[in-house]
């Protein structure tokens, strides 16, 4: 038996273990191993070939894949180039903190201040989690990766084979090149020099058609019979996140892809209907009676005739039971009006009361942004000024730390999608650029954003480019006008750097994003949470995972302590070491685990997956609950080997900051008898 794999693959065989003769009696059976060592992330080819002795050979194909399972990181630094200056240099030393199979570079000079869109889009696309929430965050700023390109005076053309080549001011479409950082995990894609084109990977696929229409059959897929969408699921009671998603489907609509037309239908119904349930909310006064407002009836509208006439289509659906006590800060409500509003579905004189009476009472900037924008879509520009000066006042105030919101923001979020909205609507209660830099300063360019962050960042960003001055710049001497985005593999700038100099006028911002996974792994720790990893066999014996054998059956127990008790939407993500795979997929009860009495486990979760690669759970806590809950499942070693073992992890994901994170580990798995 001969195995063998071609040249300068991600695996090399050990030995001479890959050449063995067998003899074998008439209708008998063997098994050999062949050891093998992983070099990098990539798609290694083996070829079985047996020889018999009437000189036949048989010859087997087999994939093997490789990968680094182990998070990506990514870090964002600003460089000011002079005009005329001697530019910026890309060196390969920009990589030496990096696995070189997994690292990238992205350069971003755009025109949108400090707002990095290729990094941002890349890190969006490579969320591997998919909540309702999350899908919508994916594909909504690929609604907008066309006009992004005309903003900036260029193609809006989507290239579907190779990204253009920016030499010569020949641009092969500037959404093309943001795609193009699409193209692969950090070091997955192909890279090298073609037609002129310094580095970069080959561009992603057809464009973002398909991954926008994926996302709205993956969200339709949440829907219940209401109308509403689950967070994981089909349906739900999540009132701002039925908007959110409805959001999305009016923008997709608007943009030409398919929305199923009776969903699309029912989705707007469900939110009609929640409005006319809606109860009063924090700051204002209840006895006015907002719960007493039903939609459709225009409460506190001094224009009843107008509103009827521009309500568009009125009555609402009657089944669900009204909301028990206050609401939290009509976030949900503004949201609400706001899409029903872009459908011509609102009313307006509920528009105007709200404004009129309960527009301190919406608790964030979002949420006045919101409903000044439905006055804006209705014409009503005074109240709309109005709202939007409030949006302003309340981002001023700031956020009271760190705290947990039942809207899935921040800030940052904020003043990313107030800043989006403005734009839409061309209010004049906004001055956009000193928005942006607002923006700045609440951490846009920080590594680690939710994906609501990272969705209306972008979004912005086409309102920043509108306009804007557009950078001259050339690369290894070649001059590009306009945007400019690139993405380098570490090959790409291996044997030459690449230099960068700003032909303009002015100086410019270039922003450059190192993403990948760090060559040495940070010790456990975290901020606000801590999370433990611990094995034990069935019987109930703490197990060390170094030395295994094949066959061997094991509880793994995750104990996650937050500081303090809190409201949190948690991921807990342990990635397996290869050769281990989970036995069951559920998770496990104190009942279970009778051997280990002690154990406070959590037997339920919001959401949980078992992956051939990792267990992932989605947990949300409350208020009341203990600051530790712990979580198990069973595992099987199953190859034997010498494996790494990624750090396990827990994040809220809204407050991404929040999260902790175990050591790496290695596991040995023996064979078996």
């Amino acid at each position: 038996v001969e195995g063998w794999l071609p040249d300068r693959q991600p695996v090399e065989v050990l030995g001479q273990s890959a050449n063995q003769e067998l003899e074998l009696t008439s209708g008998g059976r063997a098994r050999i191993q062949v050891p093998l060592r992983a070099l990098a992330s990539g798609d290694a080819i083996l070829r079985a070939r047996l020889r018999i002795p009437d000189g036949q050979e048989i010859v087997k194909r087999l994939r093997l894949p490789v990968r680094d399972n182990r998070p990506v990181h990514r870090l964002t630094q600003v460089e000011t180039l002079k005009p005329g200056g001697p530019g910026l240099v890309l060196s390969p030393t920009l990589f030496q903190d990096l696995q070189p199979d997994s690292a990238a570079l992205l350069v971003s000079a755009s025109g949108a201040g400090r707002l990095d869109l290729p990094g941002l889009l890349l890190s969006l696309d490579r969320y591997p989690y998919g909540c309702a929430e999350q899908l919508a965050s994916r594909a909504l700023p690929l609604l907008y990766i066309n006009e992004i390109a005309l903003a900036a005076g260029l193609s809006d053309r989507l290239t579907s084979g190779q990204r253009g080549d920016h030499g010569g001011g020949q641009s092969g479409g500037l959404a093309g090149d943001l795609m193009g950082v699409l193209g692969g995990h950090p070091g997955g894609g192909q890279s090298g020099s073609q037609s002129g084109n310094r580095g970069g990977s080959q561009g992603g696929g057809a464009g973002t058609g398909p991954r926008i229409q994926a996302a709205i059959t993956d969200l339709i897929g949440k829907q219940g019979a209401e109308g509403g969408f689950g967070l994981w699921g089909p349906g739900g009671d999540d009132f701002w996140l039925d908007a959110y998603v409805t959001d999305f489907l009016t923008r997709a609509r608007e943009a030409g892809h398919a929305v199923p037309e009776v969903a699309f239908q029912l989705a707007l119904d469900n939110l009609r209907n929640r409005l006319a349930y809606a109860g009063d909310f924090g700051g204002g006064d209840a006895s006015t009676g907002v719960e007493g407002a039903g939609y459709g009836d225009a409460a506190g509208a001094d224009e009843g005739a107008d509103a009827d006439a521009d309500a568009g289509e009125g009555g609402f659906i009657t089944g669900l039971p009204a909301p028990a006590g206050p609401r939290a800060g009509g976030e949900d409500v503004a949201y609400a009006l706001y899409v029903l509003a872009r459908n011509a579905r609102a009313v307006i004189g509920d528009l105007r009361y709200y404004a009129e009476v309960k527009l301190e009472a919406f608790a964030t900037p979002l949420a006045r942004a919101q409903l000044g924008a439905a006055l804006a879509l209705y014409g009503d520009r005074p109240r709309a000024e109005r709202a939007f000066a409030s949006a302003l006042a309340r981002l001023d105030r700031g956020e009271s730390g760190a705290s947990w919101r039942t809207d899935y923001g921040s800030d940052l979020r904020d003043a990313a999608a107030m800043l989006a909205l403005a734009a839409e609507t061309g209010t004049q209660a906004v001055d956009l650029n000193a928005l942006a830099k607002r923006i700045d300063h609440l951490g846009a360019l920080d590594g680690r954003l939710s994906t609501q962050e990272q969705a209306w960042l972008l979004v912005a960003a086409q309102a920043l480019m509108q306009g804007a001055a557009k950078p001259r710049l050339a690369l290894d001497g070649q001059p590009t006008e306009g945007p400019f985005f690139k993405r380098f593999a570490a090959g790409d700038l291996a044997t030459t750097p690449a230099t960068l100099v700003n032909r303009g006028q002015q100086p410019l911002e270039v922003l450059l994003t190192l993403a990948g996974i760090p060559r040495q792994a940070p010790p456990a720790g975290g901020q606000g949470y801590r999370v433990e990893r611990a094995w034990y066999d069935p019987e109930g014996r703490r197990v060390q995972p170094d030395r295994l054998t094949q066959g061997q059956r094991l509880v793994v127990i995750l104990t996650v302590t937050a500081e303090a008790p809190g409201a949190a939407r948690l991921l807990v993500d342990d990635p397996l070491p290869a050769g281990l795979e989970i036995e069951n997929p559920s998770l496990l009860r104190a009942a279970d685990l009778q051997g280990i009495p002690w154990l406070g486990l959590l037997e339920g979760s919001a959401h949980q997956e078992f992956r051939a690669d990792r267990f992932v759970a989605a947990v949300d806590r409350q208020t009341s609950d203990p600051a530790q809950f712990q979580l198990a499942y069973r595992v099987r070693a199953v190859t034997p080997g010498r494996f790494l073992q990624p750090a396990a992890t827990v994040e809220d994901m809204y407050r991404p900051r929040q999260r902790g994170w175990t050591g790496e580990g290695r596991v040995e798995v023996l064979p078996g008898q």
